[in-house]
């Protein structure tokens, strides 16, 4: 594959990928090697990358040397088309761009050991994880529930002290800019201190007398 090839591949893989936190394009270097790296972190074993991608590369001393590790390791295989690398890409595959060649490493995270099972609300159909109080994983599970690449992050503070981090996430091609907007703005006039949870959330909102998403109240009947 020529240099403008995969010029080219790398330009139009990262103009598709909505630009976000969690979105990394990283570049690698030794003295004789060069390697880029593009993946979603928020759905990426940082261990896999570490031992399957960084510490050889680092160990390895010759090009050639690692380029014969990259196409006989199990977990990484080569390019085959863009549109196939995309979607790996957004389930949480890592792209390598080394030499004239294109890689992918299967990086994808296991969230069923970091995931918390749903305790206030019962489900009864679907998987039984539930959100936490870490950010990114809950940004990692969205992600792997919803794997396009118009899924759009925007991050915020909220809370004059405790400036906590917000992410608003929508899809871009079925969001309404107007509805986006009064979001963002509702979020800049919320007037608290100390923003911890997200029932703080829900009260302010609620003291307005609407509902930033439509609620309903299932109610079971017992004979």
């Amino acid at each position: 594959m020529t240099f403008n090839r995969i010029e080219t591949i790398k330009e139009s893989l990262r103009s598709k990928i909505q630009q976000a936190e969690d979105v990394v394009f990283k570049e690698l270097h030794t003295k004789d090697k060069y390697i880029e790296t593009f993946y979603i972190k928020s759905i990426s074993d940082k261990n896999i990358l570490q031992n399957n991608l960084i510490k050889p590369f680092f160990e390895i001393l010759t090009p050639d040397s690692f380029l014969a590790y990259l196409q006989s390791q199990p977990k990484i295989k080569a390019f085959e088309n863009e549109q196939k690398t995309l979607d790996e890409l957004i389930r949480g595959v890592t792209v390598l761009f080394y030499q004239d060649a294109i890689f992918m490493l299967d990086s994808k995270v296991d969230r069923n050991s970091s995931v918390l099972d749903t305790t206030v609300e019962t489900t009864i159909q679907g998987p039984q994880s539930g959100f936490s109080e870490s950010l990114p994983t809950n940004l990692g599970l969205i992600r792997q529930r919803y794997p396009e690449t118009t899924l759009t992050i925007e991050t915020t503070e909220v809370g004059k002290i405790s400036k906590t981090k917000v992410m608003i996430l929508h899809d871009k091609k079925f969001a309404d800019p107007d509805v986006l907007n009064r979001i963002k703005q509702f979020l800049t006039s919320v007037d608290i201190n100390m923003f911890q949870t997200g029932e703080q959330l829900l009260d302010a909102i609620k003291k307005s007398n609407r509902s930033l998403i439509p609620v309903m109240l299932v109610t079971v009947l017992k004979p």
